[in-house]
C-alpha cells in the first residue's frame, strides 16, 4: 500500500507558523527582560518558538526527519513534540509548586514559634 503523499505546509501556513514562533520569542523575551517569567520556563517557551520558527523556515527537514523515525505521516511528529514540550513544562511547574510548598510551610513554621515566644 502506498503512502499519501504529502507536501508540507502551504505559504500561508507557514507565514502564520513563522508569525506565531516570531510573537511567542518575543513575548518571551520581553516577560524575562521585566523578570516577570521565570528562566526555566521561558527557555521552555523559547525552545517552543524557535522550533516554529524552525519549521516555518525548513518544513522539509522535519518532514525527512518524521520519515527517518518510521513517522508516516510527518504532522503527527509536531504532535508529538508538542506533547513532549507540554509534560516538560508541566514537570518544570510541578517541581516549582513543591519548592514553593516547602517554603511556605517553613515560613508558616517560623511564624508560629515567633508568635509563640512573643506570647510568653
Amino acid at each position: 500500500m502506498m503512502s499519501p503523499i504529502h507536501l508540507g505546509p502551504t505559504v500561508a501556513a507557514r507565514i502564520v507558523i513563522l508569525v506565531s514562533g516570531l510573537l511567542v520569542c518575543g513575548w518571551t523575551l520581553h516577560k524575562l527582560r521585566r523578570r516577570v517569567l521565570l528562566v526555566p520556563l521561558g527557555s521552555l517557551f523559547l525552545s517552543a518558538g524557535a522550533l516554529l520558527v524552525s519549521f516555518a523556515a525548513f518544513p522539509g527537514v522535519f518532514d525527512r526527519l518524521a520519515h527517518v523515525l518510521g513517522i508516516d505521516y510527518p504532522p503527527v511528529l509536531y504532535l508529538a513534540g508538542l506533547a513532549v514540550l507540554l509534560m516538560l513544562l508541566t514537570i518544570q511547574l510541578a517541581a516549582r509548586v513543591s519548592v514553593l510548598d516547602v517554603r511556605c510551610r517553613r515560613l508558616a513554621q517560623d511564624l508560629a514559634i515567633r508568635d509563640a515566644q512573643a506570647g510568653r
